[in-house]
């Protein structure tokens, strides 16, 4: 199985470059470079249709590097590719958005869902200083990209920096964050060649160790989503093993095996909410997003002019092309129980504290003191249960809305009184009902940073100091990762097109809250926003009662 992989424009060098609508993507060994004709377009399964607004501004938003979801987990023991695949067919027909493809109609996106899995396993055998390739059906192709991502790190002495193994005690890390840099979804005018919006590669290790990647498309996958479809994929693992199918009969009879393991598992069954997976703006309560014209165009020309105040990071390295980078961080089990204590004593949230922590971090980095500035933070906000009707937890699709506040800080400000106070910012924006009444107005933001960098600081395409979420996720698998031999596990998104200086996807894992944090390098070297998250996680612990 060959798969050929495109690096954005922004991501690739030069020599690398080529023009999106000259690329045609290959799926499953076949490629063509005519695209079907109109009158084959065919969008009447249950689950096809036009991708709406948000989804649509996130297929730019991937195309440019930002938005590739990858989700990675580190076994102990090397997984048997075969019974993985059994469990990837399960969960694909479990989760519609899994078997979709992505087609683009005169410029405009679309779902294509297959009525069958399509998703094969990819193993790259990284036992020796080869690597190599291939699917479970053993068609061994070397992969373009992997070729790509190798030139690119010996040209770019930033990239062997950025991707060297110095914050990967286990050695795996490395490649979650090349995956995150792997990006097959170019924004195209019209072509209906479908690509597969789900990758799975099982990376086989040295010391009998494996790891599973799974890439997604943001706009099929938000972040609920991804926690979804890791726990799926688990418990289908599970179920497999435990029936202790030879490796010689999984691929032979997991279509009898499917049905069967359905029924067993309903924990494994999606409460898709409708029939067709219903975009967000669709499912807004009627007259939530309401807002006047005139109201729209002021905010528009408030959150404009707004920009132009907003502080970030300083810049490295603003002109070489740019990959995503990942640092993680972590507290304790004590610290960060005492820090949920201060966060509720307080009357603030953990995000809030994050948000603290992040924003005097950087006042701190560049030594403001007494003197003040303004920094923007995006939200996003799991709109699924403010839906109607309500999503369910278990479908799978991007129900998130972005919020942008402003804080102005300087350097002395009380810690907990500025986690109190992005609190209560974010309270009173959703109290308010900025999360759908705004939802349109950020994704033109979005839209016009990308058509035109050079609005953003240096062309740099930053739209704001820091990216969290909400909700903290909370890993809830325990027993399951146990007996799957999980050693680790990481998830996140790439931001090296569109976005903040550092994304944080914080999770509470065994009463202890760990980070993923990423950021666009060069342009924030590595040594950089090492520092930056050092005392990030150091104020949460400093300012404990």
């Amino acid at each position: 199985m060959s798969v050929e992989t495109l690096q954005s424009s922004d991501a690739l060098l030069p020599e690398q470059q080529r023009i999106c609508s000259d690329y045609e993507q290959t799926v499953n060994g076949s490629s063509s470079l005519d695209c079907q004709n109109d009158e084959e377009v065919s969008l009447k399964g249950p689950y096809d249709r036009l991708l709406g607004d948000t989804e649509h501004n996130w297929c730019r938003a991937v195309s440019v590097g930002t938005g590739i979801t990858v989700l990675g987990f580190l076994f102990r023991r090397l997984l048997n590719p075969l019974t993985l695949q059994a469990a990837i067919d399960i969960v694909q027909i479990q989760h519609p958005r899994l078997r979709s493809q992505l087609i683009w109609i005169h410029g405009r996106p679309a779902f294509q869902v297959c009525n069958k899995p399509i998703v094969k396993v990819e193993v790259v055998n990284q036992q020796d200083e080869s690597q190599i390739v291939e699917d479970v059906s053993d068609d061994t192709v070397p992969m373009p990209s992997e070729k790509a991502n190798s030139d690119m790190r010996d040209e770019d002495p930033h990239l062997i920096s950025d991707s060297s193994e110095e914050c990967d005690e286990k050695g795996w890390v490395k490649f979650v964050e090349e995956e995150l840099n792997i990006n097959i979804w170019p924004e195209r005018e019209h072509c209906l060649q479908p690509v597969q919006l789900f990758v799975v590669r099982l990376y086989l290790l040295s010391e009998n160790r494996s790891a599973m990647i799974l890439r997604i498309h943001t706009a099929a996958c938000d972040r609920v989503s991804a926690s979804t479809v890791s726990a799926d994929i688990l418990k289908a693992l599970s179920n497999v093993s435990k029936r202790e199918l030879a490796a010689s009969d999984v691929s032979q009879e997991v279509e009898e095996e499917i049905p069967q393991l359905m029924q067993q598992d309903s924990g494994l069954e999606d409460t898709n909410t409708g029939p067709d997976l219903l975009s967000v703006e669709d499912t807004i309560p009627p007259g939530k997003a309401n807002k006047p014209f005139w109201a729209h165009g002021i905010d528009l020309l408030g959150y404009s002019l707004g920009s132009r105040r907003h502080a970030l990071l300083p810049f490295q390295d603003p002109d070489s092309p740019r990959r995503t980078g990942l640092i993680r961080s972590s507290l304790s089990f004590d610290h960060t129980q005492a820090l949920l204590q201060a966060c509720n004593e307080a009357k603030a949230s953990l995000y809030g504290a994050l948000c603290a922590a992040g924003l005097k971090a950087a006042a701190a980095t560049k030594n403001l003191g007494g003197r003040g500035e303004h920094y923007a933070v995006i939200s996003l906000v799991d709109c699924r249960r403010f839906l109607e009707p309500a999503i369910s937890d278990n479908t799978v699709g991007f129900y998130h809305s972005a919020l942008m506040l402003t804080h102005h800080l300087n350097e002395k400000v009380e810690f907990w009184e500025l986690a109190k106070r992005c609190s209560g910012s974010l309270d009173n924006a959703m109290n308010n009902r900025k999360h759908f009444t705004d939802m349109g107005d950020l994704n033109y933001l979005m839209y016009q940073a990308i058509s035109r960098p050079n609005l953003t600081p240096s062309g740099s395409l930053r739209t704001s100091l820091l990216v969290t979420f909400r909700d903290s996720m909370t890993d809830e698998l325990g027993d399951l990762a146990t007996a799957l031999d999980i050693e680790d596990f990481v998830g996140c998104s790439s931001v090296h097109g569109v976005g903040p200086s550092l994304a944080i996807f914080d999770t509470i894992c065994k009463g202890e809250l760990h980070c993923a944090n990423v950021f666009p390098t060069p342009l924030h070297s590595r040594q950089q926003m090492q520092a930056y998250v050092d005392t990030m996680m150091s104020y949460l612990v400093e300012f404990l009662p």
